[in-house]
């Protein structure tokens, strides 16, 4: 019977030294995250394979090591605390490498902790540059910035991170694109007082862009957060008429929203995601959402946008957006 280090290494495909090509890219997806150290360059370009016998036996921390960041990569997204104390062990087993501090680095970020997270991940570039570069290990140091309010830094980041958004699974592709989607639309803002509030209109169009990718993605839990988040991009973009579209098909299929603190870049947008979800089925408590997100928001950039949503809600009676006459329901009894 197979052990479970032995399951995992077979699972854990050989992975490139470099990545500036497609074919090393996708020997990236291949590795699913195993740290550089724990593979060996072979004679082919672009490939790797495990630790030979001659480095086992010149670093017999080497195997300990590998084993057990492999257990704690199983374990990041399912038991995050677990994978943190894996990841302890293995820098413990063999100090001042990058692959233990990655894995810290993204247990920490799935716990709730950005700051440590960020300071985990930097440690690791300082090691090796190239340990950033795994597609889930960029994925997390561009959230961890943001996070940490390095929006700007954050944004260029998923900018990169975009084009190799295909490496990941349908899930982890649609939550990357809603996280970067958000992250240019917070990178288009100005902080209050700026006189110059209104939001930059290329880093919305890039918002844009990114959201309307995420919808055509199969993304599970995910697809009621989708649908929100391209209501709000478009509405503060100045296109009501696509923002009423996206609501609209929110409220047809009865999407939910998850919890948005995991995606959103600017902690205020997550009343605003409530607000948008519940003016359809809850006025009243979408003016409140919205009348909290005017008081929690730092930046006048998108404010306009949620007083006139706010000021629509009131004006209307306390009651739902009417329905646009082209989607008006036949009275009961009328004819088709």
């Amino acid at each position: 019977m197979f052990s479970l280090v032995a399951v995992l290494s077979a699972l854990w495909m050989p992975a490139s030294p470099v990545f500036a090509d497609q074919s090393s890219l996708e020997a990236v997806a291949a590795a699913s995250g195993r740290p550089r150290e724990c593979s060996a360059p072979s004679a082919k370009k672009g490939r790797s394979k495990k630790p030979s016998v001659w480095q086992r036996a010149r670093v017999p921390e080497l195997v300990p090591y590998c084993d057990l960041l492999a257990k704690a990569h199983v374990l990041l997204e399912s038991d995050p605390k677990a994978a943190l104390e894996l990841a302890d062990k293995a820098e413990a087993e063999w100090p001042g490498h990058a692959g233990a501090r990655i894995a810290k680095g993204r247990a920490l970020l799935a716990l709730g902790k950005p700051k440590e997270a960020l300071e985990a991940i930097e440690q690791a570039a300082a090691i090796d540059k190239l340990s950033v570069e795994e597609p889930k290990a960029m994925k997390a140091q561009a959230r961890a910035l943001v996070l940490n309010g390095r929006i700007k830094d954050g944004a260029e980041l998923y900018r990169t991170m975009v084009p190799r958004s295909s490496l990941l699974s349908e899930r982890q592709r649609a939550q990357l694109l809603l996280e970067a989607a958000l992250a240019s639309m917070a990178d288009s803002a100005r902080p209050a007082g700026d006189a110059a509030s209104a939001p930059s209109t290329k880093n919305l169009a890039e918002a844009i862009a990114y959201i309307g990718e995420a919808r055509s993605v199969e993304a599970g839990s995910l697809g009621g957060d989708i649908l929100i988040a391209a209501a709000l991009i478009h509405d503060r973009a100045g296109d009501k008429e696509k923002a009423s579209v996206a609501l609209a098909e929110a409220t047809r299929v009865g999407a939910k929203l998850s919890d948005s603190t995991l995606y959103v870049a600017d902690p205020a947008d997550a009343k605003a995601f409530e607000a948008l979800a519940l003016e359809r089925t809850n006025p009243a408590e979408a003016q409140r959402a919205w009348t909290a997100y005017l008081e929690a928001t730092k930046t006048e950039a998108f404010a306009a946008a949620a007083r006139a949503r706010l000021q629509g809600l009131k004006g209307n009676g306390g009651k739902a957006p009417a329905t646009k006459p082209g989607n008006k329901k036949p009275k009961k009894g009328a004819q088709p």
